[in-house]
This record gives structure tokens, C-alpha cells and sequence, in this order.
């Protein structure tokens, strides 16, 4: 928050950064579009000099035309890093409202996971619609190990799915209609089906949202998913889940399809 001119509007400006930027690279970056009150846009001036952190500059302007400007210094932290070691990654906390700095802060409150080792799955599919909004989807399954007589209702489930961050949290049947604020939203969905096993089936639906840009901006060739070219590609996808106090992460391979016009891409496993 910073402080408006006699008579304007106090504006708060909150964002996080999730990419790697190898030095010495000038980078900008880019503030979704705000709205003070009284309806007036905050103009955003992003600058990343050469050599130097990334500075965004915030002017709010009020309805008489009043103005207010603040520089903020944006320090650039790798996603799939954990910066202050509590077990999950900086790009999950960023996403659900943790902070990645601090050790005591931690999505819902949960305690550090330990390693769970590679995630079971079965199914890993990516839709993308470039250039239709909230039309792309992702959908996962495989399965958890689950301890005999454990209770599901209130337990969270966090999904990382190549840096689309989602939590949910569990009724008495395993499953969470809809995921979790921050980033919440009717069209996601997870399912933990029953089973007499120490092994469940999971499903995992996010849907009608807009993915391209996280998947076009993957540090690792192999990971970027975009339209750049049509044709049949081998590429990874990193999926992470964290559930019951582990950390399940692997990098599944498939085939990324981009049709012949450039405007759909499935990845598939």
C-alpha cells in the first residue's frame, strides 16, 4: 500500500512472480489490470534494467486525475525451488497464499511433507485452446497410498500440474467439489474412490481455465507446451501432489499434439 495524493484513492497492489530468469537477463513483467473503487485503471509501468533486480512502477490515479506512484523491486524465485526449506515448492506457495520466504507459513497451515517418492500415474492429460479464453483443461489419475482407516473429511489435497497450482479440501466421501480459495473455482474437481486397499484411485479435473501462458514459460525446453509449430512432439510434464503429509513428484512423459491450424495442443500420457 502506498500513500494517494490529497483526496485520491489509497490503492493495494499485490502480485507474486513464478519464473526463472538467468542473469544477466532484462526481464518485464506484467501486472494484471486493476480497478481502484472509483472505477478509474491503475496504469502499470513495469523497467528491468540489465544487471539489475526487476522494478515495476504502480500509479494510481484517481477520478479528479489525482495521481500516486510507488516503485516495488521484484525478486525472482524459481517455482519449482524451496526457498525457505519447509518442503513445499515456492511456486505452490505463491499460488495459495503462503509465503515461500518464511518457514512458518505454509498453505493451509499444513506441516512440511516428507518425501513420498513418485506420483502413480496412470493418466496425465493436458488440453490447450490458444487464444480461447478459460477453455483449457487438465486431467490426471492414478493412485494414493492411503492408510486403512484413515478419514478423509478436512484432510487437503494440493495438485501441481506443470506450475497450474490447485488445493482442495476432502469431505467424509473423499472428494472436493470445487478447489480451494485462493485460486478457487466450480470447474475443478478431485476424487479419492474407495477401496478396501491400502491403494486409491484418484481423479483430478481442472477445467475451463487459462493455462497457455504457464506452460508456454517452462525454464526446460522439453516442459514448454505452446504453438509454435504443429506437428507430434515427446514432452514432460512435472505433476506434483501433496496429500497426508507427502510430497509425491514426477516428471511424466508424453506426446504433445498441436493440430495442423495452431489452435489446439493436447499433451498426453
Amino acid at each position: 500500500m502506498f500513500a494517494a495524493p490529497t483526496g485520491a484513492v489509497t490503492a493495494v497492489v499485490k502480485f507474486s512472480v513464478d519464473e526463472v530468469v538467468p542473469a544477466p537477463t532484462a526481464k518485464l513483467f506484467l501486472l494484471q489490470a486493476a480497478v481502484t473503487p472509483l472505477g478509474r485503471p491503475v496504469t502499470v509501468s513495469p523497467t528491468a534494467p540489465a544487471n539489475a533486480p526487476p522494478v515495476v512502477t504502480v500509479t494510481a490515479i484517481d477520478a479528479t486525475g489525482a495521481t500516486a506512484t510507488a516503485t516495488i523491486t521484484v525478486q525472482v524465485i524459481d517455482g519449482n525451488g524451496d526457498s525457505d526449506g519447509d518442503g513445499f515448492s515456492n511456486g505452490v506457495e505463491a499460488s495459495l497464499g503462503s509465503n515461500p520466504s518464511d518457514p512458518a507459513s505454509t498453505p493451509f497451515n499444513l506441516p512440511p511433507p516428507t518425501a513420498g517418492g513418485p506420483v502413480n500415474a496412470v493418466h496425465v492429460k493436458v488440453q490447450l485452446a490458444f487464444g480461447a479464453p478459460k477453455s483449457d483443461q487438465i486431467f490426471v489419475s492414478g493412485y494414493l497410498p492411503v492408510p486403512k482407516g484413515f478419514q478423509t473429511a478436512g484432510q487437503y489435497v494440493i495438485a501441481d500440474i506443470g506450475g497450474v497450482v490447485r488445493g482442495f479440501r476432502l469431505d467424509q466421501s473423499g472428494t472436493a467439489r470445487t478447489s480451494t480459495a485462493p485460486n478457487s473455482s466450480v470447474n475443478d474437481i478431485f476424487r479419492l474412490k474407495n477401496a478396501s486397499s491400502t491403494k486409491r484411485r484418484f481423479q483430478l479435473t481442472i477445467g475451463a481455465s487459462t493455462m497457455q501462458a504457464i506452460f508456454a514459460n517452462e525454464p526446460v525446453a522439453n516442459q514448454v507446451l505452446n504453438n509454435a509449430k504443429a506437428g507430434r512432439f515427446s514432452k514432460q510434464v512435472r505433476v506434483t501432489i501433496y496429500f497426508n503429509g507427502s510430497k509425491y513428484e514426477s516428471l511424466i512423459t508424453g506426446t504433445f499434439a498441436v493440430n495442423r491450424r495452431e489452435i489446439r495442443g493436447i499433451f498426453s500420457h
